[in-house]
């Protein structure tokens, strides 16, 4: 085909079949050539079709450290319990906390600037892509030294400027990328699409870039790439499909005409390739190539309706996940049975729908992170409690539009690729939101059983006790004589992670209402070991750093559902010892004296009392409170009269 009629269709077809795929960027043959730029860029040096930076502080001067956490953004809201009832003990997040560490400005080459495009994660490397979208091939690979979460470094970049680069993969030392290019005919080529295969030593350094091999592919564009230890497998798009390669010398091995090709991936017995318009997944075998299955999710997966859009597969030993743009992403057995669909994000009314579509999926042990466009990257956490269903923790923000483009996780990193927003560079860590300043403690070993003979699970104590909870009960502290005041973790049956807090006013001032008081928080997320959280029986803080005055009234309040992922949140509501700050002026929590330890106990109810789903045992936070850090002193500075004890029926034995 005359090169004239190609570029022409080439421009016409890709620009209705990848306009929205940000991974594929479909330009006209444009006449400058690689040495006019060598000669405008001195700092490139030429390797064959490649231009290999040799300014590393160029490189490094792209890349904005951080350390800012990355809030979940609720996008939708799950109210199962981890414990009690008939309900299945699930932690939705396992605590996981997202930290940008570091921002990198999309490259600039020749006045043009670059999109991030694909991304893998090998070792202590990770492997970016990049194109250029507009009237020029362009493009690009740059690699990362992940190894120092805190410090990721850039060490090298390769330009393109006569192909496009799609996707990469890396295997011993070598790097695999797929793309198209502009000098095809030139080449000797029937089309633009092409694997390539570049040496890279085990530094990584650009003085060590070698070419290996390029191939040939059918259709306009390589789409997708994963080598395992005997071979490559390429997907090639329109009029292409599978092409099967030797690692070991890059002959042929074969090839299966697969339409609409988009994405490649392989687990340790198959390959799997899945075609993003017809939303078909094919099973081949590894050994010996052959076909096994295809799945349409037994008729339920209907494919991308958007011409040319990008699809993304990955898969486990046990599940197969297919990104496919605005049909959402599929969770399937192996089978081929759809286990769980999770549709697209909407779009807002001034958001265009084909900018809000699934475009990549990244596994990440039970992490699954899921590439949604301008809707930014959803994070899902496998539940093995609710036979591995993917639940939403909530959207990543990062404080300003991000379309993302393509997302990767491997061990305790996540790169997020948003085209010409370049690449955010993101540390996973568990954080169990136990405060710094927490010391461990020996309360009386006898009184967690005390209490839960008193408030035995899931049982309405209110009419057993009522005078914990008469309209004269006291709920506050009150501080007597000036004193430091601790609170000393007993235990927890809460189902959900919630935040513990205090405040404080003089008894002669008291507050009316929640605008009058500052809050403090004591206790992130009161949550104990192999409950959602790291408290342990008798983990105690001091309540600010100086003594309390006289008449000082201490008040505490429960925020349900206020820690997530790594930070306090707003949370579902917040209760108040101050009963006229709650709704209806409900109480939520009690205050007494246990006669057995001889300790002041504080509880809280988590759920709003009077809610269907309020078992109103106020068991779920449990604590005391002390004038003094040693467990075994009792209180003398804070006032304890007008609290009742309990049990009463101790005392009473011991009248007798």
């Amino acid at each position: 085909m005359p090169k004239q009629n190609f570029a022409i269709m080439k421009k016409l077809s890709i620009a209705g079949l990848l306009m929205f795929l940000s991974l594929f960027l479909y330009h006209c043959q444009e006449d400058m050539g690689p040495d006019d730029e060598i000669n405008q860029y001195e700092k490139y040096s030429k390797k064959g079709n490649l231009l290999i930076n040799n300014d590393p502080a160029g490189l490094s001067s792209r890349i904005d450290y951080k350390d800012q956490l990355v809030s979940i953004k609720d996008v939708e809201k799950d109210e199962m319990l981890k414990s009690g009832g008939d309900e299945v003990q699930v932690d939705h997040t396992k605590n996981y906390a997202f930290n940008l560490k570091a921002e990198v400005a999309p490259p600039v080459y020749n006045d043009s600037t670059l999109q991030a495009t694909h991304v893998t994660i090998k070792d202590d490397y990770a492997f970016v892509t990049y194109n250029y979208r507009g009237p020029a091939w362009l493009g690009g690979i740059e690699i990362y030294d992940v190894s120092d979460r805190e410090n990721p470094q850039p060490i090298t970049q390769i330009i393109m400027p006569d192909a496009d680069v799609s996707s990469v993969d890396f295997y011993n030392d070598k790097i695999y990328i797929v793309g198209a290019t502009g000098d095809y005919e030139e080449r000797g080529y029937g089309s633009p699409a092409f694997l390539e295969v570049i040496t890279a030593a085990e530094n990584m350094n650009s003085e060590d870039i070698e070419i290996d091999t390029i191939l040939d592919l059918d259709s306009y564009t390589g789409t997708g790439i994963r080598v395992t230890n005997e071979n490559i497998y390429t997907t090639s798009g329109s009029g292409g499909g599978l092409s099967i390669f030797s690692r070991s010398d890059y002959s042929a091995l074969g090839t299966e005409e697969l339409d609409h090709a988009r994405s490649v991936d392989a687990n340790s017995d198959d390959l799997f390739v899945l075609q993003g318009q017809e939303g078909l997944i094919n099973r081949f075998n590894l050994e010996d190539f052959s076909q096994q299955e295809t799945y349409n999710g037994e008729g339920e997966i209907e494919g991308s309706t958007i011409e040319g859009s990008k699809s993304e597969i990955a898969v486990s030993n046990d599940y197969i996940f297919a990104a496919l743009n605005d049909d959402g992403l599929y969770m399937l057995n192996m089978d081929g049975s759809v286990k769980q669909h999770i549709p697209k994000p909407e779009a807002p009314p001034d958001g265009e729908e084909s900018n809000y579509v699934t475009n990549s999926v990244s596994l990440n042990g039970d992490l699954v992170l899921i590439g949604n466009g301008a809707a930014g990257v959803h994070v899902g956490n496998i539940i093995p409690e609710k036979s591995d269903s993917i639940e939403i923790m909530g959207s990543m923000d990062f404080e300003g539009p991000v379309s993302t483009n393509f997302v990767k996780s491997k061990d305790s990193v996540i790169f997020v690729a948003s085209g010409k927003g370049g690449l955010k560079i993101i540390d996973i860590s568990i954080d169990h939101g136990v405060p710094d300043d927490v010391v461990s403690t020996d309360p009386c070993e006898t009184l967690i059983g005390e209490i839960s003979d008193l408030f035995p699970e899931q049982k309405d104590v209110r009419g057993m006790h009522e005078d914990l909870f008469s309209d004269t009960a006291r709920l506050n502290i009150r501080v007597k004589e000036e004193t430091p005041v601790y609170v000393t973790f007993i235990d927890e049956k809460a189902g959900w992670k919630n935040t513990f807090g205090y405040y404080t006013y003089h008894e002669d001032n008291p507050p009316e209402s929640v605008d009058d008081i500052d809050t403090n928080i004591v206790f992130p997320n009161v949550s104990k070991e192999g409950e959602g959280g790291g408290l342990k029986f008798g983990d105690q803080v001091q309540l600010g750093d100086e003594p309390f005055p006289e008449g000082t009234v201490i008040g505490f309040y429960l925020v349900a559902q206020g820690y997530k992922n790594g930070e306090t949140v707003e949370g579902k509501y917040t209760h108040y010892t101050n009963k006229t700050f709650n709704e209806n002026q409900a109480q939520q929590s009690t205050l007494f004296l246990s006669s057995g330890c001889n300790d002041l106990v504080l509880t809280f109810e988590d759920i709003k009392v009077g809610n269907s789903r309020c078992d109103h045992d106020f068991n779920d936070i449990i604590f005391t409170v002390r004038d003094t850090d040693d467990p075994e002193v009792p209180n003398t500075r804070l006032d304890l009269s007008e609290l009742s004890y309990k049990p009463e029926w101790k005392e009473d034995q011991e009248e007798e």
